[in-house]
């Protein structure tokens, strides 16, 4: 049922994804990924990279994609000014 759904979906959602890395993922993510892709259309995988925490695998795959590092934060020893850390909550004061 569910791969029947998924067309008509795309015809009514058109797709947006430019592209899609998840990084830093341990096996349970992996494993989500693994169960779902099933499902995705051929295009959209293309377009989705599942990487792990090794930094010159990261440095590579980007280096490939033609990502430079003006476009990484530090944490992933790029060169755009972000925070110390990738999931730092932003504290607003009143």
């Amino acid at each position: 049922m569910i791969k029947k759904l998924l067309p008509v979906l795309g015809t009514l959602f058109p797709e947006t994804l430019y592209r899609l890395y998840l990084i830093h993922a341990n096996f349970i993510i992996k494993g989500a990924f693994g169960a779902i892709k099933g499902f995705l259309p051929q295009r959209t995988l293309s377009k989705i990279k599942v990487l792990g925490s090794d930094q010159e695998e990261l440095r590579s795959n980007f280096s490939k994609e033609g990502v430079t590092p003006s476009c990484l934060p530090n944490w992933l020893e790029g060169t755009k000014d972000t925070p110390d850390t990738p999931l730092e909550p932003s504290h607003q004061e009143n």
